[in-house]
This record gives structure tokens, C-alpha cells and sequence, in this order.
């Protein structure tokens, strides 16, 4: 009996720390959209048994497999050549090959495939993950063979601290400004990626450096003009990821400061934290009120945002120095599908506006212009992740009024409160931690509280109204 208790008691805990595992990835990914790629079970497999959930897993896999666009499609059997080729150049350890080579190996085959079709194979083995290839102009001439080697590079980066110090002392005030702010500039990657230590990443350099800007490991901040063309581009890049998170010590909040007090924003404790503050509301904030503005024209204009695009593809063709073939690619997907409004940022929202909506108001460009002026002045000309208390105030003061007034703008209520509570909480969280003005926090908290409470109140009381003249004029 003792031993089954026991027994009993292991699996129950095991059960629990599996349950507390699925729950916190779950939590963690509810506002990403990979959410929408998760299956309703989960599955607990023991690696130290043979584990009858097993067959169970495999049985999932094929079914959600086959619930895929692409299931079932017939592949060419002389793909399968070149797929071997690929395999054999890894096999022998390469992880980056010229676009050139591929193509001369495909000519050597008895039946080499077109370049059209070239590009839809390499296109394919990108998207099921065996390769890292890019039909942009700047990335097509090279194939990542080992997409692991891009997090290779990132990690070799991270973590060469102790490298730094000892063998290149001459940057180590390069490193630190890396550690700290995320600063990463050029004189610190040549005295780390040097052609002794990481040989791959040394004579690959400048491709890998492009291939994480693609996919936003790393940004080069950029100047722009008033038109919104593009007029310097800075020699560093900046990696968000180095940013560290800092939870300050809180004294906990009295527990009738309502939960929408208990959702407020932690305070800034350090120009880090300011910085991604005003990050936050210039780019998530901002772009989301300029994709609801476009959304709104679009509707006035009675098409879907690809209608309104197509309707205007020959002005947007004579302003290439508006749009750039990145730019052009997120308007008009090379591969057919329809535009996905979600990959707009704030760059190209702004030129759209500022040349094929014809229906923007003064008051609309004047606070465009507005929004991409502080975007710029944060972004544009700054040499560090961080702004100081007093630019905080300013910055939070003139982006709020922006985004507030350009949601004013787009025909929806709901959208408009929205952002206005997103923009006063991020203000209210400028308030230092443990002053006296700690007590407006628990107040707006308590005000939000209230005003829930009122709008409750008015909806009953608009029903009760509605009643009382249904029945008054059925008497």
C-alpha cells in the first residue's frame, strides 16, 4: 500500500509540473500569432520509458500535417537531386553556399530543372525550414544551408565577453556600450568574427549581418526627411535583444485599488526602460493607429486594402524613391497572396499616406508627419538605447497627443479609447516609484473602475428607457 502511495503521489506531481508547463507556454504565447498554430492537446512524452503517448503524438502530427495547404501537392522527382546535393554539402560541414554554385550543379544534372522553377525550390526548402534563403536582392545570391548557424552568430556575439576582455582590449568599451544599450558596432564584430576564431561568419560577414536585419535580430537606425525618403543611414546596428528587463521592488498595491490598477505598468527605473517605453508607443501604438486609419480609407473607398493598392499601383510604380523593393514586396507579395496589413510599419504606412490617399485631411498629414518626426528623433539620430526622465515627459507628452488625435480619426469609438487608455497608462508609469504621486496611480486605477461601473449604469438604463417607450406606445 505504501509503495502504491507513493507511487501514486510521483505521478501526480508529474502531472502538475507538465500541466504548469503547457499553461506557462500557452500564457506566453496568447498574444503572438504563433497561438494560432497550436493544437487543443497536449502531450507529455517520458524519453526514460517507452512511452505509450507516443503513438498518440504521431498520429497527431500526421493528422495536423495533412490538414496543410500543401499536403498531398506532388513534388518533381528531379527536386529530389538537387535536395541530395544539399544534404552532401552539408554533410561535409559547408554552411553557406553561392546561389552560383547551386545553379552550376543543377546544370550538371541529366535533367537540370528552369531558374524559374530553381527559385521555387529554394523557395519550398526555405519554408519547411531546411535552408535560409531570401528572393530579395540583397540576400538571393547566397543559401544558409544550417539555419542554426544564424543563432550561432547571434550566441558567438552574446556571449564573448570574457573574449573581448582578454584578446581585443581595445573594444572593450565597444562591448560595454553592447552589454548595456544594445549597441553593436561594426569594430566589435570584425574583432570578434576574425578569421581564426569563426572563419564561416568572417568571410560571410556582411550577408549574415543583412540576413538578421531581414529578420529583425538586429536594425540599423536610419535618418528620414520630411517627405519620408530615407537620408542617412547609420555605421551600427542595434539589438534589442540585449536590452535587459528590470522588475523594480514594489511595495504591493492596496488590494481596493481595483484590477485595472493592478494592470498598470510597471514605473521606468532606468533610461532603458523609458526608452522601450516610447518604443512602444511610437512603434506597436503607432503603427496600430496608422493600419486602422488606412483600414478606415480603405473602407470609405468601398475596396479591400489589395483593390486599393492595384487601384493605385501606377502612382506607387513612378515613386520608387518612396518605396523600396522591400516596401514593394509587402504591398504586392511576389508569391500571389493577398497583402497582410500586420507587416506595415510606420515608414511605409506614412508614404502611402503621403501619396495615394487622396482622402487624408490636413489635420490627418499635419499629425503623420507629426508621428514620423518623433519616430525619427528617437530612432534617426540616436546613439543609445536610452532617454533621460525629462525627455521622457516630452516624448510621452507629444506622441500620446499624436496617437490620441489620429484615432480620433478613424471612426471607431472603441478603437479610440483604446488607445487613449494604452496612452495614459504609459504616462502614468512615468511616475517614480515610491513618491507621493504614487497615490494617482491607485486613483486612476479606481477612476477606470468607475467609469466601468458608469457605463454599465448607462447601458441599463438606455435598456430601461427603450422598455418604457415600447410599452408607452403599445398602450
Amino acid at each position: 500500500m505504501l509503495v502504491i502511495s507513493v507511487l501514486t503521489q510521483v505521478q501526480r506531481y508529474r502531472h502538475e509540473i507538465c500541466e504548469k508547463y503547457f499553461k506557462e507556454i500557452r500564457s506566453y504565447l496568447k498574444d503572438k500569432p504563433t497561438i494560432l498554430h497550436l493544437v487543443n492537446e497536449d502531450f507529455a512524452i517520458d524519453n526514460t520509458v517507452v512511452d505509450s503517448k507516443l503513438v498518440a503524438l504521431k498520429k497527431k502530427i500526421v493528422e495536423v500535417a495533412s490538414q496543410q495547404p500543401y499536403w498531398g501537392e506532388e513534388v518533381p522527382a528531379r527536386w529530389i537531386l538537387l535536395e541530395r546535393e544539399l544534404m552532401r554539402l552539408k554533410a561535409a560541414g559547408i554552411k553557406v553556399i553561392p546561389r552560383t554554385l547551386l545553379e552550376a550543379f543543377n546544370q550538371a544534372e541529366d535533367v537540370p530543372i528552369s531558374r524559374e522553377e530553381l527559385d521555387l525550390f529554394l523557395k519550398f526548402q526555405n519554408d519547411i525550414g531546411t535552408i535560409l534563403y531570401f528572393s530579395l536582392e540583397v540576400l538571393k545570391d547566397k543559401i544558409v544551408l544550417v539555419p542554426q548557424w544564424m543563432i550561432d552568430a547571434l550566441k558567438s556575439l552574446i556571449t564573448a565577453e570574457i573574449f573581448v576582455l582578454r584578446n581585443v582590449p581595445a573594444v572593450a568599451k565597444k562591448w560595454d556600450m553592447f552589454n548595456k544599450s544594445g549597441q553593436l558596432s561594426p569594430e566589435l564584430i570584425d574583432a570578434i568574427w576574425t578569421k581564426e576564431t569563426y572563419p564561416d561568419l568572417h568571410d560571410n560577414k556582411e550577408h549574415i549581418l543583412l540576413l538578421m536585419e531581414h529578420l529583425n535580430i538586429i536594425a540599423r537606425p536610419r535618418s528620414f526627411s520630411e517627405d519620408g525618403s530615407e537620408i542617412k543611414v547609420e555605421n551600427y546596428f542595434l539589438a534589442p535583444c540585449m536590452l535587459k528587463e528590470k522588475t523594480p521592488e514594489r511595495e504591493e498595491e492596496p488590494s481596493d485599488a481595483g484590477s485595472s490598477a493592478a494592470a498598470m505598468p510597471s514605473a521606468p527605473t532606468s533610461d532603458i526602460d523609458r526608452f522601450m517605453c516610447i518604443a512602444h508607443l511610437l512603434v506597436d501604438v503607432g503603427s496600430r493607429v496608422l493600419r486602422q486609419l488606412l483600414r478606415h480609407h480603405t473602407v470609405k473607398s468601398t475596396c479591400t486594402l489589395d483593390q486599393y493598392l492595384a487601384k493605385h499601383r501606377n502612382t506607387i510604380n513612378s515613386l520608387k524613391r518612396f518605396f523600396n523593393q522591400f516596401q514593394m514586396d509587402i504591398m504586392f507579395p511576389p508569391n500571389g497572396v493577398a497583402t497582410d496589413l500586420d507587416n506595415y510599419d510606420i515608414t511605409l504606412l506614412s508614404a502611402i499616406f503621403q501619396n495615394i490617399v487622396p482622402t487624408l485631411s490636413q489635420q490627418e498629414k499635419d499629425m503623420i508627419k507629426r508621428l514620423r518626426e518623433e519616430r525619427n528623433k528617437l530612432y534617426g539620430h540616436a546613439n543609445s538605447c536610452q532617454i533621460s526622465a525629462n525627455d521622457f515627459q516630452t516624448y510621452c507628452k507629444d506622441i500620446s497627443s499624436t496617437l490620441t488625435g489620429l484615432s480620433q480619426q478613424c471612426g471607431d469609438t472603441a478603437f479610440e479609447a483604446e488607445i487613449l487608455h494604452e496612452t495614459q497608462c504609459t504616462q502614468i508609469s512615468a511616475i517614480p516609484a515610491g513618491s507621493n504621486l504614487d497615490i494617482l496611480k491607485i486613483w486612476f486605477g479606481r477612476m477606470q473602475n468607475v467609469e466601468g461601473v458608469l457605463q454599465d449604469m448607462r447601458v441599463r438604463l438606455q435598456a430601461l428607457e427603450a422598455r418604457e417607450m415600447s410599452s408607452g406606445s403599445e398602450s
